[in-house]
C-alpha cells in the first residue's frame, strides 16, 4: 500500500521562496566578502543564516518525498 504525501500549494511556494532567499543571501555574502565590508563575525552569521535557510528548505523537500 503506497501512501503519497501531498502538501498545500502554500508550503511548496514557501519552499521555493526559501531556496530563492538562500541563493540571494549567498550572492550578497560573496559580494560582501570580496569587498570586505562586513566584519568576520557578520560574514559568519550571514553564511550561517543562508545554510539554515537551505536546511529548512531541504527538510520541507524531504517531507514531500
Amino acid at each position: 500500500n503506497l501512501r503519497i504525501k501531498t502538501l498545500p500549494k502554500e508550503v511548496l511556494v514557501l519552499r521555493a521562496e526559501l531556496y530563492h532567499l538562500a541563493s540571494n543571501l549567498d550572492q550578497i555574502a560573496h559580494r560582501r566578502n570580496r569587498g570586505d565590508e562586513l566584519s568576520p563575525l557578520e560574514r559568519i552569521n550571514l553564511n550561517r543564516l543562508a545554510e539554515e535557510i537551505r536546511s529548512l528548505a531541504g527538510q520541507i523537500k524531504s517531507y514531500v518525498q
